[in-house]
């Protein structure tokens, strides 16, 4: 039987969608997800960007991980890094990867099949898609949401949970 893994109280993968309306954490977030699209379309790259937002999504109390249009992990926040570090040894049971390891690499290396992943995360109305994965005794649940320029042309996708 697969058990949900503990994480710090207010912390918990599965937690619901962020206010859409601007208010509390949620809020941020959704900011940030603007920004991160009016500033890749003025300003330059993704990464260029989150590094001025980076102080705020390190704080917020969600696990926040940000892939770039390539599907390469760029981010991870305080709080999911610790969350992955606590369920390390699963993660390397399952996939033979360190959580120190993660950032830069392509979010593939956790899909069974993917190109079924790059279908629904290249599709903008599949978004925003909830998502489980299931390995060892983990269940991680999960929402991931594009972020698109003006033209539909996907920046980077974030996930939350």
């Amino acid at each position: 039987m697969k058990t949900q893994t503990a994480f710090p109280a207010n912390n918990l993968m599965g937690v619901s969608q962020p206010d859409l309306k601007g208010n509390g954490q949620g809020g941020i977030f959704n900011k940030a997800v603007k920004l991160f699209t009016v500033a890749e379309k003025e300003n330059g790259s993704l990464i260029d960007q989150l590094s001025g937002m980076r102080a705020s999504l390190d704080k917020l109390q969600m696990n926040v991980f940000i892939a770039d249009k390539d599907l390469n992990l760029i981010y991870m926040n305080e709080i999911a890094y610790s969350t992955l570090k606590a369920i390390e040894p699963e993660i390397q049971k399952a996939f033979g990867l360190r959580v120190d390891d993660l950032l830069g690499g392509s979010i593939h290396r956790f899909h069974k099949d993917p190109q079924a992943v790059e279908v629904i995360l290249r599709n903008p109305s599949s978004l925003p898609h909830q998502a489980e994965l299931e390995f060892g005794n983990v269940v991680l649940r999960s929402s991931i949401n594009g972020i698109f320029d003006t033209q539909g042309q996907p920046l980077g996708y974030v996930v939350n949970g």
